[in-house]
């Protein structure tokens, strides 16, 4: 017997999908170049709206305990006054057009910080590739934007995991 009741909706079949989502988000965060060494960051700061700032309120909680530095979750043009060369800016948008976001990620890059993107495209793409910004493609065909949210989670994970700052604590499994 399926787990998968008789009648669904895009939505619902869409929740389905979370797992493959969480591992396609794993998967294109893997092998990025150009993301800072942990020594080199002072915080965090997730730039989004809608589903990028669900997905940094996420990730926000469950580092809580484990990310030796702050991590911030904004939505709006305005960046913090931290915000600086020592700081690790993600850029998330589903559609790389979202006005904040782009606001905020060109200020970011304004101040010498060290950006990440996660996007399907637009402006987002081509800001990433001019300034040298890790970039992670969210899969173009995964609509609508505010189901992109396992893969942009794992994502962030991914990469702060990449960087040296882990979501979780490193269990000792050795016997005693």
């Amino acid at each position: 017997m399926s787990a998968r009741p008789a009648r669904t909706s895009l939505l619902f079949d869409l929740a389905f999908a979370l797992p493959e989502h969480l591992a396609l988000g794993a998967d294109a965060s893997r092998d990025l170049r150009g993301l800072p060494r942990r020594e080199d960051v002072d915080n965090v700061v997730i730039l989004g709206m809608d589903t990028g700032k669900t997905a940094g309120q996420v990730v926000r909680a469950v580092g809580a305990a484990t990310i030796p530095v702050p991590v911030l979750v904004e939505s709006s043009y305005e960046i913090p006054g931290c915000v600086g060369a020592r700081s690790l800016v993600f850029a998330v948008s589903g559609s790389g057009n979202t006005d904040e976001v782009n606001h905020a990620a060109a200020a970011s890059a304004m101040r010498g910080a060290q950006l990440a993107v996660i996007t399907t495209g637009g402006w987002l793409v081509d800001f990433a590739q001019d300034y040298g910004a890790a970039l992670v493609r969210i899969p173009p065909d995964i609509q609508p934007a505010r189901v992109t949210f396992g893969v942009v989670v794992a994502s962030l994970l991914t990469v702060l995991e990449r960087v040296g700052l882990p979501a979780q604590p490193e269990v000792d499994v050795r016997p005693e």
